[in-house]
């Protein structure tokens, strides 16, 4: 991503922040409040599309969202339409609808405007930090760690030298890999006891899938998470 542009008058100033948190608070989520719930966004990123980059998008509609609730709230769902491209030379600006404002939960409507036209529009609903009884997924069982697992490409490589017949796939197969490694959790592993188990109850398996990485001196590495893992 290019560096932001620098700020323009009444924008801010002083010494330019240096990591890419700073950066995208001071600029890219810095909106331009022109009138109550009312703001402007200044596009300082243009992809190879010429078109707006939808995250930024996002980012700056949740801000507006998040100006009109109070500071106990927190956001725990967001709705996003993008209805038509956007328009890197021009400023975008973002009309805030307060749909309903309780005691504890606030839902808020953002439509982002270019040339009087909608080009992106989202609803969130903000809460106060709670826990919540209802669990949605399973949680995530112990695993040994990815890095004495065998890759995707290995372990591919080893099924395909035990399948009968495999030998046309090998080639079609090679590099095919998405990074992922798989947790073995067979009933004699002593070091994943009952993961196999868990899979067929659940009808899942675990695996890992690891992210390429920029390296540590890059700015993406900051808002890059390590690695994940999944049910699948």
């Amino acid at each position: 991503m290019s560096s932001p542009q620098a700020p323009e008058d009444g924008q801010g100033g002083g010494d330019p922040p240096r990591d890419l948190r700073s950066v995208l608070v001071t600029s890219v989520l810095n909106l331009e409040p022109l009138d109550e719930d009312l703001f402007r966004g200044r596009n300082y990123w243009i992809p190879k599309s010429k078109r707006l980059f939808g995250g930024q998008i996002m980012g700056q509609a949740l801000v507006a969202a998040a100006k009109s609730v109070s500071e106990d709230v927190q956001v725990h769902s967001l709705h996003c339409y993008f209805v038509r491209a956007g328009d890197p030379k021009v400023p975008v600006l973002y009309q805030v609808e307060r749909t309903r404002t309780g005691a504890s939960f606030s839902v808020r409507s953002v439509k982002a405007v270019q040339h009087g036209r909608p080009i992106f529009i989202c609803q969130a609903s903000f809460q106060q930090a709670q826990p919540s009884p209802i669990q949605h997924q399973f949680s995530m069982p112990t695993v040994p760690p990815p890095e004495v697992l065998l890759d995707f490409d290995t372990l591919l490589d080893q099924y395909l030298r035990w399948l009968p017949g495999a030998g046309p796939w090998a080639a079609v197969a090679s590099g095919w890999g998405p990074g992922c490694i798989l947790c073995p959790g067979g009933r004699d592993s002593s070091e994943t006891p009952g993961l196999r188990e868990q899979a067929i109850a659940r009808g899942t398996s675990l695996a890992w899938g690891l992210k390429d990485l920029p390296s540590p001196q890059a700015p993406e590495a900051g808002v890059l998470d390590e690695g994940w893992a999944f049910w699948a």
